[in-house]
């Protein structure tokens, strides 16, 4: 759900806040290079989430001309930027008003890209 994947996002980055930092000047500076240790360092978050937009596109929820992997590395890059700047020198708590604005944000990130892969997303997303 789009909700999983936000709060896993979310997980994450409280973990290890340096790291979409990181990951993003890497792509910067080295696109090639960066694509594919990118590609290979979300194989199964990647693996499943292609899985899920398939059987998506079968069942006529997902547009069928999505790309899957292409839209895979651009919302990963939309989250990484969402994530990386402004940089923290640590994740901001949970209920303060950092926190609530970050989340706002990752979860306006991931209505976008779901917005930009279904057929109907009125229909999943509702009123969000």
């Amino acid at each position: 759900t789009l909700d999983g994947l936000t709060q896993r996002v979310l997980a994450a980055y409280v973990a290890d806040p340096f790291v979409p930092g990181i990951i993003l000047r890497e792509v910067l500076e080295d696109p090639t290079e960066a694509a594919i240790a990118f590609q290979e360092g979300t194989l199964p978050g990647r693996g499943q989430i292609a899985r899920l937009l398939e059987a998506g596109q079968r069942s006529g929820l997902v547009r069928p001309d999505l790309d899957v992997e292409r839209w895979f590395d651009r919302v990963a890059l939309m989250l990484l930027a969402t994530l990386a700047l402004p940089s923290r020198s640590e994740p901001p708590a949970p209920g303060s008003e950092d926190g609530k604005e970050l989340r706002l944000k990752v979860r306006e990130t991931m209505r976008v890209a779901a917005a930009s892969a279904l057929v109907d997303p009125a229909a999943v997303l509702g009123g969000e």
